[in-house]
């Protein structure tokens, strides 16, 4: 009896051959944004499609241009193969971190579930910064809060470019989902960037992510929240390619300001 021909050791792709092989949806067709993927100061922010990233030190602009890129690309693809993010949001995200992971971003603690009110209303802004004061430092949740008051200033201003497009790409009907996250330098001189992402839905039709008010009856919030560190030794084999997926969808979906 003779044996059976083993099976050819078939590796995984490499991490430039899995961001090349990524779906992304067709470009906006915004025009440029002013700031798109520029750097920001210590206490800057930066709007990235639906996410919201402060930066909390002196990070290299290198390395907020990196961490911006793989956003937006996780975000993107996410989007293109689970454009239903109501009834597929769990998947959405686990593939939102794949992505995060196969660039450089690794994720070190990681949770989702449903957010309990514990209240009749719901205030969107309360709950972000409820939510994000209880697992950030003092100096990390001051930070955000900041910034999510630069962009409610943003929001009633003529000139709200970074605002729009948060809002632009965090709702749909009846539904949105956004992140909100802070980055900083570790003595070590590795970047933190820690982040929570939020998705609800809700019988009210609203026209911004933050500062509205619901009934709880009606509306349900999921909360996920993940610690993540940047391996620029993983981001530099892979740079290029993610550059070359992105195009110049980052000057339509990008916004950076200062707090």
């Amino acid at each position: 009896m003779s044996e059976s021909t083993p099976e050819p050791d078939r590796a995984a792709p490499s991490p430039q051959r899995q961001i090349a092989s990524l779906l992304l949806p067709r470009r906006s067709g915004q025009p440029p944004l002013l700031h798109a993927n520029r750097p920001v100061g210590p206490g800057g922010a930066k709007v990235v499609g639906n996410a919201l990233i402060s930066f909390l030190d002196e990070i290299p602009a290198e390395d907020q241009a990196a961490i911006s890129d793989l956003t937006l690309l996780a975000m993107l693809n996410s989007d293109v193969l689970f454009p239903d993010k109501t009834s597929n949001m769990d998947k959405w995200y686990a593939n939102y971190n794949h992505v995060l992971g196969v660039g450089g971003m690794n994720v070190q603690g990681d949770d989702y579930s449903q957010y309990d009110t514990g209240s009749t209303t719901l205030e969107v802004d309360k709950v972000v910064l409820e939510i994000l004061e209880s697992l950030l430092a003092e100096d990390e949740a001051g930070a955000v809060k900041k910034a999510i008051g630069a962009l409610k200033g943003e929001a009633e201003a003529a000139e709200n470019k970074a605002a729009k497009l948060w809002d632009r790409q965090s709702l749909g009907e009846k539904q949105g989902s956004f992140s909100v996250g802070v980055a900083r330098l570790t003595p070590g001189n590795l970047v933190v960037l820690k982040t929570s992402f939020f998705s609800f839905t809700t019988s009210t039709t609203t026209t911004h992510v933050l500062w509205t008010k619901w009934s709880s009856s009606s509306s349900s919030v999921y909360t996920g929240h993940r610690t993540m560190v940047f391996n620029r030794e993983q981001w530099q084999r892979v740079a290029e390619t993610v550059k070359t997926k992105l195009g110049d969808r980052g000057n339509e979906m990008m916004e950076a300001f200062e707090v």
